[in-house]
């Protein structure tokens, strides 16, 4: 099931309950996040959405992306999309 929301695109498997993320802002990736990875991810940025700094994020730990505050309210409503994929088992 492919997903394109404002920040980030991807395709969700629901066979093997994973997120295939293809872009973050413009940055093209590669990179598979199962449930608890993408749920680590959204509970860090949730308790950080307020920041007026932003956050920085890492893909692949190599990869640093600058999520200003809107980005990062963007992003989250992305994940929101996307979380309600996964099954619960």
């Amino acid at each position: 099931m492919k997903f394109e929301g404002r920040i980030l695109s991807g395709e969700f498997d629901l066979q093997s309950n994973e997120f295939s993320l293809h872009q973050i802002k413009h940055i093209i990736v590669e990179s598979v996040i199962n449930e608890s990875k993408f749920n680590h991810l959204f509970s860090y940025l949730k308790s950080h959405e307020d920041d007026n700094d932003g956050q920085v994020i890492s893909l692949h730990d190599q990869v640093l992306v600058k999520l200003s505050k809107d980005e990062i309210k963007e992003l989250i409503s992305d994940l929101q999309t996307v979380q309600s994929y996964f099954r619960t088992f």
